[in-house]
């Protein structure tokens, strides 16, 4: 048995330019590899078949900056760039987990915020979070785990429609579970 629950044929990736690998099943199809999504890079975004209420997606991403505070506590830190005024690099997983929320509101209708969670992944500190919104065919769930280094940032996101959320989040967690961060080559 695979993870969606029934055999399943799966394809292999290997990423030169990050020195990664996953598998992936053999009805899903790469979408992106290492191009520019704003401040990230997509390191590889796979989808699975389109359905009636869309389509599931799966990315791993790296941001080549911070996107925690590591400094000393009597040190701030801001983010360049973007819109608006720079703003303050928040300190914990916690912190950033509390304005991602915020931004993920004003950018997704009807956001809803399901769960979050903090800790460490592959020995990285993490934040994870679960939320739904309106989609233009119904509600679609993301799982996004954040993983932070004094000097990168890693998103591993997946993305589902109702209907493919149980199979694509089991496919998502194994892929979370495998990730080991590695300097590019």
């Amino acid at each position: 048995m695979s993870i969606f629950g029934r055999p399943e044929k799966m394809k292999s990736y290997r990423n030169g330019k990050w020195n990664l690998s996953i598998a992936y099943p053999s009805d899903w199809e790469i979408m992106w590899e290492n191009e520019p999504d704003g401040a990230w890079e997509i390191i590889i975004g796979i989808a699975g078949k389109p359905s009636r209420s869309g389509r599931s997606c799966v990315t791993l991403r790296v941001m080549r900056d911070a996107l925690l505070n590591f400094g000393p506590a009597h040190v701030t830190v801001y983010a360049a760039g973007g819109p608006g005024e720079p703003a303050e690099l928040p300190r914990s997983p916690e912190e950033f987990n509390e304005g991602a929320k915020q931004s993920l509101r004003n950018m997704f209708p009807g956001f809803k915020s399901i769960s979050e969670t903090t800790g460490t992944l592959a020995g990285m500190p993490s934040a994870t979070l679960i939320y739904s919104y309106k989609g233009q065919a119904g509600t679609i769930r993301e799982k996004q785990v954040n993983l932070f280094g004094p000097s990168v940032t890693y998103r591993l996101l997946s993305e589902a429609p109702e209907e493919q959320i149980k199979s694509t989040e089991k496919y998502f967690d194994a892929v979370v579970a495998g990730f080991r961060p590695v300097n590019p080559s």
